[in-house]
């Protein structure tokens, strides 16, 4: 959230790319009430896609029966309250196929799906070449990944390659 600007830091400080170059993905997603375009553009407001081009985004990451359902992309709902958890997820995975930015930062960003849905969301971010960066307990992500950073808790780290 602190990465996110939603909410302001208490100590210390990051440097980022430029906020165009990255988006923030939180286990628990930011949802504002909205429309399910707004929910797919933010925290942008404009959308360079057409409506059949945003249902297609939204059955690429198996979120086709929400477009059927709620077929006008502008009516305003509490998505929160009308999407299950792993609904929710897959609706964050297509906004940041959306915007196509250069770096993730996915925190526990697929914990609500099941694994043939983690496999197929990440397999996509992949192709989108996206630099991802993961936080996650699932021993499945490694696969979609390079290296892994291992703490030690006592404040030491290494980053290590990622053996197939």
């Amino acid at each position: 959230r602190v990465l996110s600007g939603v909410v302001d830091a208490s100590a210390g400080s990051a440097l980022l790319p430029p906020r165009r170059d990255w988006l923030a993905l939180p286990q628990t997603p930011l949802l504002p009430i909205g429309s399910l375009r707004d929910q797919l553009t933010f925290p942008e407001r404009r959308c360079p896609l057409s409506d059949q081009q945003l249902r297609q985004l939204l059955e690429q990451v198996g979120l086709g029966a929400l477009s059927a359902r709620h077929p006008n992309l502008n009516g305003q709902e509490d998505w929160r309250q009308i999407l299950s958890g792993g609904e929710q997820q897959r609706l964050c995975i297509a906004r940041l196929l959306l915007h196509q930015p250069r770096l993730a930062l996915l925190d526990e960003a697929t914990s609500a799906t099941d694994p043939a849905a983690e496999q197929r969301l990440y397999g996509l971010l992949v192709q989108s070449g996206c630099a991802l960066i993961s936080v996650g307990h699932r021993p499945s992500l490694r696969r979609h990944h390079q290296r892994e950073l291992q703490l030690d808790g006592r404040g030491g780290w290494q980053l290590l390659p990622i053996r197939g």
